[in-house]
């Protein structure tokens, strides 16, 4: 009691207190020393675990006028002494009692504490009327509607409960059901034959379904009719039968958003029950279940709550289960892990996050929804997705026939963390804006509704680790995802519609490269500033930068327009350095051979005119040089690169712009589909004694299999590259 009078003396602004001594409290059950130190308080509850023996004793120092001036009743029921209604009974049984010890007169006060009324017997008391009751429990066979009305406010019930065989003439329990207040419902009982009683009925205001029956288990759910009675329920608590149950209602419930299944663990045989270890359980449920869980064992059960990411990926549990490419197996997944790449070229060397999940347990669905998705979406977006600066050059080219004027300007806009800014659900639906665009319902063997549960599942269930801590990215998508690529582009396509409608009706050029976006119109330029801040209040999401003006480079172009000309040539960033593959690396030939004839194939295809040319062309030989590539080769490879398109003779002023209009319009070769079902990969460390090591390896693989059927498996040699001084001192994943 002193402990209780100081904390009240100390805290002087107290105005509400409540006392919860769960231990014996005798000295604290004295009404005269509470009242001296709670005089000044508002309202105080308490509760106190005690055995008395002289009651009324106790009780008379809670009836003086004090008590009953600020209305604060004692009852001492069941070992307890407490204040009322405070603590006062919830539920009640059939009729109700007064408790026996109590310094409160007035009734009223207990029957409106009762929000659960138990009904046993088939004829209702009708003596008390309880206006708060918001949960019934049946245990009897009839119910009668009619009289219910005379004991409890039907129309304020939420939850039925049935705890009694329902027979044939309980028809009142249906109009309950019907009640539109009743959100919830659990049965008790057998629920195969409730399900006959309500065969052809449907309950469309519960939204939380409980079926708990002892012997549930021994019989099979009809699930389709249960769905069909209840198809909205929402939460979902049942004690399933076996997996293949758990699938069925959690597809069948198409509105689940929370489901949590009852496992019993005492297993009955034919002569006797046997105990289940909570061990051998849990390897149980996790076999069972094959997905998140969060388990509690309590008693002899087991409950196993399944996330609601979970959920929506039970309808395809069979279809993942048949593909063993998609198999998680724990010694083969590893825990994404996050590390940051500066942006050198930008001001202040910003960092750039990177989540590399290679081995991530839902990488094998992002590659694979990637795969199916991806040409859909260029599909969709051919007419304003660019996929390199020679694709623009062409566009502008193709534009500037009759576009192009001495007032026309060029607009970047730069998309600020497209990836991570893009809402993980709105970019999954975008998905599905897509399908219904092109009007598919199926791709491959998969149901549009079965890719957007995958991708769903894929997006939310982006965890990391850093620093020794874990994460879950709860906004936008990894960076290093296949699928984010495709969601954004998704979702920035349906985003940027209006404004590409808004400019190719003023006769405009609009195209984008994922978060690079390129405009060139015959517009002013204050008016073009204005229209980007009116883009900006188009979604919360997405943050437009733009950069205006009569020069700008985009991606790896350089675009200009000087007294109504179009001028274009390569652009490198003011970071860029002249650091390419070293000539004497341990590397295999072609690849270095290929560095300058790919570098002078882009300087054609993008320089406009023959003095842009040559400029770029020696910036590159100069490059080519400090890497230590011998002038010879250089040579070689820009010869061959012009021989590749049948040029001839060397370029000139005056043939230039014939013989790059060649190259422009020459198709691009693509890459030849591996079929990997009839080819086998070869790696080996490459050194510069194994220079001849892929033409000796061919030679001896036609000798030897020239007759035998393994001839007709493709054998194709990779190299990996010796491990340098990078390789052995960098490690981007924490040893944590």
């Amino acid at each position: 009691m002193y402990e209780i009078e100081n904390l009240i003396l100390i805290l002087a602004n107290l105005k509400h207190f409540e006392l919860d001594a769960v231990n014996s409290a005798t000295d604290l059950a004295d009404g005269q020393r509470l009242e001296k130190i709670t005089g000044r308080l508002v309202t105080f509850n308490f509760i106190f675990l005690l055995t008395i023996t002289e009651v009324e004793q106790v009780l008379g120092g809670f009836r003086t006028w004090f008590w009953r001036e600020k209305r604060w009743f004692v009852v001492y029921e069941n070992a307890a002494l407490f204040t009322v209604p405070r603590f006062a009974q919830t539920h009640c049984i059939d009729s109700f009692q007064r408790p026996f010890y109590s310094t409160c007169v007035d009734e009223n006060i207990f029957i409106n504490k009762i929000t659960m009324l138990e009904l046993s017997k088939s004829l209702v008391d009708a003596k008390h009327y309880f206006p708060n009751v918001r949960t019934l429990n049946i245990k009897c066979d009839v119910v009668q509607l009619e009289n219910l009305t005379f004991v409890i406010d039907i129309n304020r019930l939420e939850h039925l409960i049935l705890s009694f065989p329902i027979r044939s003439s309980m028809l009142d329990v249906h109009k309950l059901l019907n009640m539109h207040g009743i959100r919830k419902l659990s049965i008790m009982t057998d629920s195969v034959q409730l399900l006959e009683q309500f065969k052809g009925m449907q309950f469309k205001n519960i939204t939380t379904l409980e079926i708990k029956s002892e012997n549930e288990f021994r019989k099979a759910f009809n699930v389709e009719q249960l769905c069909s009675i209840f198809p909205l329920v929402e939460r979902l608590n049942v004690k399933p039968i076996n997996k293949e149950t758990i699938i069925r209602m959690t597809d069948g419930f198409s509105h689940l958003s929370n489901a949590s299944f009852y496992l019993d663990l005492v297993t009955w045989g034919e002569t006797a029950a046997w105990q289940v270890k909570p061990e051998r359980a849990l390897y149980a449920t996790r076999q069972l279940l094959n997905s998140a869980y969060t388990c509690r064992y309590k008693n002899r059960c087991l409950h196993a709550w399944i996330s609601k990411q979970s959920l929506r990926l039970f309808p395809i549990w069979h279809w993942l289960q048949q593909r063993g490419d998609w198999s998680i197996k724990p010694n083969e997944v590893e825990l994404a892990h996050l590390y940051y790449l500066p942006k050198a070229h930008k001001l202040g060397t910003p960092l750039r996050p990177i989540i590399s999940g290679l081995k991530h347990p839902t990488i094998k669905i992002s590659k694979f929804l990637d795969d199916l998705l991806r040409p859909l979406f260029d599909q969709m977006a051919l007419s304003t997705a660019v996929t390199s600066g020679f694709d623009l050059v062409k566009q502008l080219q193709e534009w500037s026939k009759n576009n192009f004027k001495q007032n026309t300007i060029f607009c970047t806009i730069d998309v600020t963390d497209l990836y991570t800014m893009v809402p993980q659900i709105e970019g999954v639906l975008s998905l599905r804006k897509m399908l219904n665009e092109l009007k598919v319902k199926q791709v491959g063997k998969l149901k549009i509704e079965t890719i957007i549960r995958l991708s769903r599942f894929v997006m939310t269930n982006n965890y990391f680790s850093y620093n020794g801590q874990f994460y879950q990215q709860v906004r936008g998508g990894a960076m290093g995802s296949p699928l984010t690529l495709t969601i954004s582009n998704c979702y920035m396509y349906f985003f940027e519609r209006q404004i590409v409608n808004q400019i190719r009706n003023s006769g405009g050029l609009y195209f984008r490269y994922i978060d690079d976006i390129f405009i060139t119109i015959n517009w002013p330029v204050r008016h073009l500033l204005k229209q980007v801040d009116r883009w900006n209040k188009f979604d919360e999401n997405i943050n437009l930068s733009a950069n205006i003006g009569s020069t700008v480079n985009f991606l790896d172009l350089n675009i200009e327009n000087q007294d109504g000309q179009l001028y274009t040539t390569v652009f490198q960033k003011p970071s860029h350095e002249p650091n390419y593959l070293p000539f004497n690396s341990i590397h295999p030939l072609h690849m270095k051979k290929n560095i300058p004839f790919a570098m002078l194939l882009r300087a054609i295809r993008y320089c406009s005119t023959f003095q842009l040319f040559l400029n770029e062309r020696e910036k590159l030989r100069m490059a080519l040089l400090l890497n230590k590539y011998p002038n010879k080769i250089i040579d070689e490879q820009f010869n061959n690169m012009l021989l590749k398109f049948n040029v001839n003779e060397p370029l000139t002023v005056n043939n230039y712009i014939r013989y790059r209009q060649i190259v422009i319009n020459s198709p691009i070769k693509e890459k030849q589909l591996v079929n990997y079902e009839k080819s086998i990969f070869v790696h080996f460390t490459y050194c510069s004694s194994m220079k001849t090591f892929p033409i000796k390896f061919h030679t001896l693989w036609e000798k030897y299999f020239d007759k035998s059927p393994i001839n007709e498996v493709t054998p194709i040699l990779g190299t990996r590259n010796v491990d340098n001084l990078q390789r052995r001192l960098i490690h981007t994943k924490s040893k944590n």
